[in-house]
């Protein structure tokens, strides 16, 4: 039994600017729990606990559901948070472009995990990358101007497939490790 899930890691040049920028906001934004560069990407579809003769079916079937999709170039966009912009649960960068080939994308996924005998999602899927967590709920003064000065907005995230992560969670953090990739436009 692995704890997985299906995602777009970011590309080199979006980790390596949100790294540079990590440090001063750990120190400027201390009730905040930032995500490691290497662990940044979006989610695109959460599968929990899953037992490993799942996993091969699974691939197979978004091999054939992904095959006709081409590869995406998105572009990042504004930061945004879930819950209260003052004191918001979680901060995140969304995307100014290749949003809606995205979407098709999760659409498609979705389906071949429910074939799988996977619970429907409950919740809409959005395209967008997580950075924080507010753990303590508590307000975050300046969090929407800190990150609209990270260079951020523009960035280049070549979407060619998608990855099977397994998440390792331990005291210091998850550690997410590629178990399989499934390339758009296989077909």
């Amino acid at each position: 039994m692995i704890r997985a899930f299906l995602a777009v890691p970011a590309s080199a040049e979006i980790r390596e600017r949100y790294a540079r920028r990590l440090a001063e906001w750990r120190s400027t934004f201390r009730g905040l729990k930032w995500v490691e560069p290497e662990n940044i990407h979006i989610t695109v579809r959460f599968l929990g606990d899953t037992k490993e003769p799942v996993l091969e079916p699974l691939r197979r079937g978004l091999e054939e559901r992904l095959a006709g999709l081409p590869p995406v170039q998105a572009h990042l966009g504004p930061p945004g948070a879930f819950g209260s912009k003052a004191a918001p649960r979680t901060l995140w960068v969304g995307l100014s472009s290749g949003a809606v080939e995205l979407e098709e994308m999760a659409r498609r996924v979705e389906a071949a995990v429910r074939e799988q005998g996977f619970p429907p999602e409950r919740k809409p899927w959005t395209a967008h990358l997580t950075l924080a967590r507010n753990k303590q709920s508590g307000r975050v003064p300046g969090w929407k101007e800190a990150l609209d000065a990270a260079g951020l907005e523009g960035c280049v995230l070549d979407v060619g497939g998608v990855s099977l992560l397994s998440s390792t969670l331990l005291p210091r953090g998850p550690i997410y490790t590629e178990v399989w990739r499934v390339p758009l436009g296989s077909a």
